[in-house]
């Protein structure tokens, strides 16, 4: 049900879309790059270790983070050019709001339906 709302419901997921999944190897990361790949998107996913990375891949990511060990926002930006991606899927919450957003292509979409790492923080609507 989640993956469901995520990919069909808060952003759409076409094909030609390249996406951002944090927990890519966690239970809705998972379903969420199996689905989005059967859909046509480029996924890419953040894990935490080289395994969770071939688990990832293995159900469709296309390019997991170990961001352990990288930095997921210059590896996105690299990935798609510079672009961002039109969505960021994030259940982490205080540690990668920030680097989620600045992953977004101009007027996507940061869905937030989680926080392991603790809540967001306030917005400051002046960073904006």
């Amino acid at each position: 049900l989640t993956a469901h709302y995520l990919l069909r419901r808060t952003y759409p997921v076409k094909a030609g879309d390249t996406i951002l999944i944090h927990a890519a190897a966690g239970g809705v990361g998972l379903l969420v790059c199996q689905w989005a790949k059967a859909l046509g998107a480029t996924v890419i996913g953040t894990v935490g270790s080289d395994e969770k990375a071939a688990l990832a891949k293995a159900h469709g990511c296309d390019h997991p983070i170990v961001y352990t060990r990288e930095n997921f926002t210059q590896r996105v930006k690299e990935i798609t050019n510079g672009a961002g991606v039109p969505v960021v899927y994030d259940s982490i919450g205080k540690d990668t709001y920030i680097g989620s957003l600045d992953c977004l292509a101009p007027l996507g979409y940061f869905v937030s339906f989680g926080n392991a790492s603790g809540p967001l923080p306030p917005i400051d609507s002046k960073e904006f």
